[in-house]
């Protein structure tokens, strides 16, 4: 199939298209439905939207990588958010020294075992750890800690 022939409606995402004049390119982008749907460029930077009326009879001349035009598939949005948000509740930091205690019992990285269990980052986690110190509900880091993980010698 000859893409240069095809309407806009039949491009897919990711499809390139090449102003007549060669100066403007234009590339069909994954957006609300909306008739500007089409990203358009110059070599300066980014000019704007435009309908597929307007791209009608810009020939194909590419494809984007990883998009279906460049026969790769798209990957499906998820359907939830991904990362959750915790208020950080006296609850919660009972949760996270839980966690930490009891990955520290087995040998453990205690504070890598919160940022797992949670799915945030080791240094979110350790925020949260620290906190959970402060209200006591956790020892207090000592000298020993340090020794034993390796930090002192």
């Amino acid at each position: 199939m000859d893409k240069t022939n095809t309407s806009p409606a039949d491009d897919l995402i990711g499809a390139v298209r090449r102003s007549p004049n060669g100066t403007r390119l234009a590339v069909l982008w994954p957006s609300p439905p909306h008739p500007a749907r089409w990203m358009v460029t110059d070599r300066w930077g980014s000019t704007g939207y435009e309908t597929d009326r307007v791209v009608a009879d810009w020939p194909v001349v590419g494809a984007v990588p990883f998009s279906p035009a460049a026969g790769m598939e798209l990957a499906e949005p998820p359907s939830t958010p991904t990362g959750k948000r915790y208020r950080i509740t006296d609850a919660h930091l009972v949760d996270v020294a839980a966690v930490y205690a009891k990955a520290r019992e087995t040998g453990a990285g205690p504070t890598r075992a919160v940022a797992e269990h949670f799915d945030v980052s080791h240094s979110t986690a350790a925020k949260w750890v620290g906190r959970a110190r402060t209200n006591r509900l956790l020892e207090q880091w000592t000298a020993k800690d340090s020794v034993n993980a390796g930090l002192a010698s």
